[in-house]
């Protein structure tokens, strides 16, 4: 039998005061909760051969700590993949005028001028020190720009 890290969403209807008590009961399988607007989730462990036979466990666990309860979703994955997922950034990479300068090849002076360009990306942050925009479509518009750039190059 192996173990996985389970999520199980289930309609909030425990206070605060009885959501204390469910990680006493649930402390043997490293409990956590997370209250959303109109439903909690309770991060544990669950055991199985296999993702289904843990959910399926996890589900089971919650439905004898709280009688009654409607099961919403559960999720199981192994402990590797959730080390994965959590390595991954939240956010996307972001560049400034600085970045996309590089990039290009040009001056911060020539990078700011993009903005000129209708199908230049759209700032995703801003910040005091200036726009901030996703590396990636700064990449796909300097793909583009530089694509048109030839083909204008090569019609003359």
């Amino acid at each position: 039998m192996n173990t996985w890290h389970t999520t199980t969403t289930v309609p909030t209807t425990l206070s605060e005061d009885d959501a204390f008590d469910l990680l006493g009961t649930l402390t043997d399988r490293g409990a956590a909760i997370e209250f959303g607007t109109h439903t909690m989730t309770v991060s544990m462990t669950g055991y199985g051969d296999n993702a289904l036979a843990a959910a399926e466990d996890a589900a089971t666990t919650l439905r004898e700590a709280i009688p009654g309860t409607e099961i919403l979703g559960v999720d199981a994955q192994t402990y590797e993949q959730l080390d994965e997922e959590l390595r991954r950034p939240l956010f996307p990479e972001v560049v400034g005028y600085a970045e996309i300068a590089e990039m290009a090849g040009v001056s911060r002076q020539g990078a700011r001028g993009f903005v000129d360009y209708e199908e230049f990306p759209h700032p995703v942050i801003e910040t005091k020190q200036g726009p901030l925009r996703s590396k990636a479509a700064v990449e796909r518009f300097l793909s583009r720009k530089q694509r048109t750039r030839i083909k204008k190059t090569a019609a003359h």
